[in-house]
């Protein structure tokens, strides 16, 4: 019993500290791709004018 909950607190640690970390490094990827493209959520490139 003792050796599976061992294993498991550190993995939950690692496994939230990954998600924290990975999750606005990942959207402010994301949104750099989309501007650096120029994309429709960019309001600067604006064709229609």
């Amino acid at each position: 019993m003792s050796n599976t909950t061992v294993p498991n607190a550190p993995q939950a640690n690692s496994d939230s500290m990954v998600g924290y970390v990975l999750g606005p490094f990942f959207l402010i990827t994301l949104v750099g791709v989309v501007v650096a493209v120029g994309g429709p959520a960019s309001p600067s490139s604006a064709s229609h004018v």
